[in-house]
């Protein structure tokens, strides 16, 4: 009885990992690891394996038991709590910009607010010395995802259009039928980081030797809502402004500019994201590790 319910959870972990849309996913897996990944390259051994061994508690078999795995762990999970899909953006209009107006169109009970204030819920779990062993893992899960979800430009803006989910591109060169294309929104959250050719560590490893001690130091001021603010810009400017006009059909053709403008961001923020989710991590109240 046992081994067919384990049987079962893994199945259903199996088939939620291979039906989450790629157009939906901020960074996707490869994205939300490389932040982890730069994180706990700032973090102190000691907090490594106290991070890692607050992860090995999870037991709900929805992704591998490792922090590439476990960053990618709301992804999952919101396919079997759809109420917490809020939790990974904030719809904060691009010409006419109201940060706390769009977290708080969500903020209810059954809508659980919006990236922002979950960030700052989940910290306070993590910092807090009280927070039960259960809690804590699913804020540490949360914080490892929520913090790279803010720093893709379009999970922090929209032009009445689902932060780009519903407008349709393509690259030169890949000019497939409307039907086929991925959406603005997927182009930012992935193909934008497959086009720089690297695979995940090799990307890890150029981004890291790119962070200096001074970029560290200025990247941890401000607060949530202040680096939200940050991506919205890019968004603003790089994500919605730099488009070319649609075709008779819709599609939008992204040029090489447009691409390379992208990819610049994307890194920028993903060094940022690590940076700021380290600092995040290091804050945590975490129990020792049993040796």
């Amino acid at each position: 009885m046992r081994f067919s319910l384990i049987f079962k959870t893994m199945a259903l972990s199996i088939c939620c990992l291979g039906l989450i849309p790629k157009k939906s996913l901020a960074w996707g897996y490869e994205g939300h690891a490389i932040v982890a990944d730069i994180a706990m390259h700032y973090l102190p051994k000691a907090k490594q394996e106290k991070i890692l061994a607050l992860l090995n508690q999870d037991k709900s078999l929805l992704v591998p038991k490792n922090i590439a795995g476990e960053a990618s762990f709301p992804d999952a999970y919101w396919l079997l709590h759809p109420e917490t899909i809020n939790w990974h953006f904030i719809n904060n209009d691009w010409r006419h910009p109201d940060m706390k107006a769009a977290c708080s169109k969500i903020e209810s009970p059954e809508k659980g607010g919006c990236v922002l204030n979950r960030i700052e819920t989940f910290r306070k779990a993590l910092n807090r010395k009280k927070t039960s062993p259960e809690e804590r893992l699913f804020a540490m899960q949360f914080i490892l995802h929520l913090v790279g979800d803010m720093h893709q430009p379009l999970h922090a803006i929209s032009d009445n259009d689902r932060g780009g989910t519903q407008k349709f591109a393509v690259v030169p060169g890949n000019l497939v039928p409307t039907n086929f294309a991925w959406s603005l929104h997927a182009y930012w959250d992935t193909n934008f980081i497959e086009l720089e050719g690297l695979n995940q560590k090799a990307l890890e490893k150029k981004l890291i030797s790119e962070i200096s001690k001074k970029d560290i130091k200025e990247w941890r001021k401000g607060s949530v809502w202040d680096w939200s603010q940050e991506a919205h810009e890019l968004g603003a400017k790089d994500g919605y402004a730099a488009l070319p006009k649609p075709r008779q059909d819709g599609l939008y053709v992204l040029d090489e500019n447009y691409t390379h403008k992208a990819q610049e961001d994307i890194n920028l923020q993903l060094k940022k994201a690590g940076v700021r989710l380290a600092m995040i991590l290091d804050e945590a109240v975490l129990p020792e590790v049993k040796r």
